[in-house]
């Protein structure tokens, strides 16, 4: 069996996702699965649309992506651990776009739903935000998240700067990480199981099965959906034919963000306040002892400092510049 694709590609402080075509040998019908982030650059949406539009053009359906609310009528039927679930869902939600936005802004991209165009034409497939709930468990969804709230409380106080070099390294050396590190806290491992069972495979196999028989079909999903999509295709008879890669967004450079990071840890240190009567540090090269927690008040005094986390609706001009790096990542 081929081995499934990578999900995303970081090349060259690029992110990219991938479009990958198969084909049903003997009968001329095909499938084109388009990955996505659920943020990045206009132009990356415009690709999407113009890539799936053209597709149509020849005769494939469109298809996409997107939970959808139950009906009120079933929610009043729900258990309240249940809806308990939902509301931890969209707090979670929020809490994360809410920290993220700022982010966002900083390296001037946007929100899927905000710029891929969906035309009237093209069909919605997907489950309920009900359905996902049953299908994880109230636990499982309670428990991821209370992750993802943790996760943006710890990026809340960096600055745009700060979060954009944090994420580029991050995407670099997750998977060189030991593995105690990656996986999730102990005691936890099965509510991660069956999250990820729900949001991904339940999903995967919802879409597969609203396949046009006998047509062409554009997915548009996730590119986490990807790899399983694939590899239930292959298992189906289909084969691929075709792959390649769409930037989504450029990240800080290597340099960059190491250096951003650095910054942001020498910064932390030489302005911890000291316990009274201890010894005041020494300065840096050419300074007297203390200079640099000196240095550091005044620049507070003086409106010097650290960059303000800028509005949401105040976008940067132009990406961040490229930096000597290895060509490309797998992750």
């Amino acid at each position: 069996m081929p081995r499934p694709p990578r999900e995303i590609l970081l090349r060259r402080s690029a992110l990219c996702t991938p479009v990958i075509t198969l084909a049903l040998p003997g009968t001329g019908r095909s499938v084109t699965l388009i990955g996505t982030m659920h943020v990045g650059q206009p132009a990356y949406y415009q690709a999407i649309h113009d890539r799936a539009a053209a597709l149509e053009a020849a005769g494939a359906l469109v298809q996409y992506e997107a939970l959808y609310d139950a009906p009120d009528s079933e929610w009043e039927k729900a258990a309240p651990d249940e809806r308990a679930a939902r509301d931890a869902l969209n707090r979670g939600l929020d809490y994360l776009y809410s920290f993220a936005g700022p982010l966002f802004d900083h390296l001037g991209w946007a929100g899927q739903r905000d710029e891929l165009r969906y035309e009237p034409s093209w069909e919605h497939v997907d489950i309920s935000d009900l359905d996902l709930i049953r299908a994880a468990g109230p636990a499982a969804v309670l428990a991821r998240m209370n992750r993802v709230s943790e996760l943006a409380a710890a990026f809340d106080a960096l600055d745009p700067h700060l979060e954009a070099a944090a994420v580029s390294l991050a995407f670099r050396f997750w998977r060189f990480l030991p593995g105690r590190y990656r996986r999730p806290e102990p005691g936890t491992e099965h509510h991660d199981q069956a999250f990820e069972q729900a949001v991904v495979h339940r999903r995967n196999q919802h879409a597969l099965a609203a396949l046009p028989p006998g047509r062409d079909a554009v997915l548009i999903w996730g590119s986490g959906h990807l790899p399983g999509m694939t590899s239930a295709l292959e298992q189906a008879g289909f084969r691929r034919r075709a792959q390649e890669w769409l930037p989504a967004g450029r990240l800080p450079g290597l340099v960059k963000s190491t250096a951003t990071a650095w910054a942001a840890v020498h910064r932390a240190a030489f302005s911890r306040p000291r316990k009274q009567g201890s010894p005041a540090p020494a300065g840096g090269r050419g300074e007297p002892a203390g200079a640099g927690p000196q240095r550091c008040s005044e620049d507070a005094r003086r409106g010097t400092g650290p960059e303000p986390r800028p509005p949401r609706s105040v976008r940067a001009p132009r990406l961040p510049a490229r930096d000597a790096e290895p060509p490309e990542a797998e992750l």
